[in-house]
């Protein structure tokens, strides 16, 4: 789950650093993302924030247990790296043969855009990017659950009751005499 949640999010980073390189003024890139169908984008950026969050706080917790169970392997080990990058591939090409459907474009437009071509290749290092973050952050959360786990539990400190306040605690759990409440008020 984890992977495909870092695929989401590295497909709509690649694809936003890819407008912003080859469109770096904001009006040329607004007026070139209306006409090929990102009317979509801001709902994309947040399922992508989304997907983001949910992948990091799924690692935190996978490399906690691991470090509370004291093993297991960890994410970059047990998934290809070329994996995530398929599935960033795919869903970019996808992306954007849809987004020039959108606008009436035939999909096959996209072979002839420079911006296909540049974020197909940004998928590269933003999904390798993504995986050694995802596997820092697993290891670090491994190593703190692991140093908690094998710290010795802190001694409980008792404080001495002096013998006057403990002989008229036994006296008072004692005596038959039940407790005076406050006189009522006239």
């Amino acid at each position: 789950m984890v992977p495909a949640l870092a695929a989401v999010a590295g497909v709509v980073a690649a694809h936003a650093i890819d407008y912003a390189v080859l469109f770096p003024r904001s009006g040329a890139r607004a007026d070139h993302l209306a006409a090929t169908g990102h009317s979509y984008w801001p709902a994309a950026a947040a399922v992508a924030v989304a997907a983001g969050l949910v992948a990091l706080a799924l690692t935190i917790g996978r490399g906690a247990l691991r470090g509370v169970r004291g093993r297991g392997r960890p994410f970059a080990v047990e998934r290809d790296p070329a994996w995530l990058l398929l599935c960033q591939g795919t869903a970019f090409a996808v992306l954007e043969a849809g987004e020039r459907a959108l606008v009436g474009l035939p999909p096959s437009i996209v072979l002839h855009s420079p911006e296909f071509w540049l974020g197909l290749v940004l998928q590269l290092p933003v999904a390798w990017l993504a995986m050694r973050l995802l596997a820092a952050i697993e290891g670090a959360a491994c190593r703190l659950a692991a140093a908690r786990r094998t710290q010795p539990p802190r001694p409980v400190r008792v404080l001495p009751v002096p013998a006057s306040t403990a002989a008229l605690t036994a006296a008072a759990a004692a005596s038959p005499a039940r407790p005076r409440a406050p006189p009522l008020a006239a």
